[in-house]
């Protein structure tokens, strides 16, 4: 049997639904070049009784316990033989070209270290999906021209495609636990190479609005600028990873800041780590607030009513 350039691994908990339409356009792409892998980090749902109906079409491991995200996803870096590793997610839908686009530029770019397919993105109620082909460029940056260009969308998992030889596994593993495992490849990679390849239009669906089960403030500001700060002696500007930063606090941060749970822990993270920063204070502050207000109006609001409940059911009882 012909070894396998592309390993396509996907990491997968709980999200059967989901997996199975990535599965759908994905399986008829993969040639003899490809091979098919799922890390299951034991999903109590029916992902493993499944993935034993696909028997010959992918290859299948499944963890003796849940270890975490960032645990399953560096595992999934170790399957499979093909020279290149794709970290896909199992709710994210790669376009019907998308194997044939990358098998194509790891030869056109005669084999460099990292792949990176751009994403759209929707919510997980109203994803779309166009079968049409997709045509792209490819083009390659350099460490910093890489990130002016991503800006804050390195992070993006299911957009990476790695040289498994040129990946720094030590330098991975302290980042285990911080949910930028994927960032961290990423930014090692591309920083101790200079050099990523990366596509003009976007090659992926990823849906946004999982719970995540993380902290998004603290992921996203004292986590983040950590990785910035751990990579900094890799040869990247510390003035475009400021820059990229303050992107991420103008653009992505507010919708957090609406969207997730906010923790003491993580407010403090969040102003500790970004009140140096312009947006900080242009973006996040005047978010925070009207969150903050409106919650703290609605409670004000709630307790009357409470009270008045309380007061009828104490007159029941007397």
């Amino acid at each position: 049997m012909k070894t396998p350039i592309l390993s396509v691994v996907i990491p997968t908990y709980n999200r059967l639904a989901y997996l199975k339409q990535t599965l759908d356009v994905l399986l008829p792409q993969v040639t003899d070049e490809v091979e098919v892998i799922i890390s299951d980090n034991c999903s109590p749902d029916a992902t493993w009784e499944y993935l034993e109906m696909l028997e010959g079409k992918v290859q299948r491991f499944r963890q003796e316990t849940n270890v975490g995200a960032d645990k399953n996803i560096v595992s999934c870096l170790s399957r499979g033989q093909g020279k290149y590793v794709w970290l896909l997610c199992d709710d994210d839908l790669p376009c019907s070209n998308a194997i044939e686009s990358l098998l194509k530029a790891i030869r056109e770019f005669d084999h460099p270290p990292i792949l990176i397919l751009k994403s759209q993105w929707y919510d997980f109620k109203h994803t779309p999906y166009d079968s049409a082909p997709v045509h792209t460029e490819w083009h390659s940056f350099g460490r910093d021209q890489y990130l002016e260009h991503i800006s804050y969308f390195f992070a993006v998992c299911s957009g990476i495609v790695v040289c498994r030889d040129r990946v720094d596994n030590d330098f991975i593993q302290k980042w285990i636990g911080t949910f930028h495992t994927p960032a961290a490849i990423v930014l090692s990679t591309v920083g101790k190479s200079n050099q990523a390849v990366v596509s003009d239009r976007p090659l992926m669906i990823c849906r946004g609005g999982g719970s995540g089960g993380y902290d998004a403030l603290t992921v996203f500001s004292k986590n983040m600028l950590d990785l910035f700060k751990a990579c900094a002696g890799m040869g990247y500007s510390r003035r475009v990873m400021e820059r990229v930063y303050d992107e991420e606090l103008r653009d992505h941060m507010p919708c957090l800041i609406r969207n997730w749970p906010i923790t003491m822990r993580g407010l403090s993270n969040l102003i500790i780590s970004s009140y140096r920063f312009k947006s900080f204070y242009t973006a996040v502050i005047p978010v925070l607030l009207k969150v903050i207000f409106m919650k703290i109006y609605f409670i004000l609001r709630l307790y009357p009513i409470n009270q008045l409940r309380k007061l009828k059911k104490k007159r029941k009882i007397l």
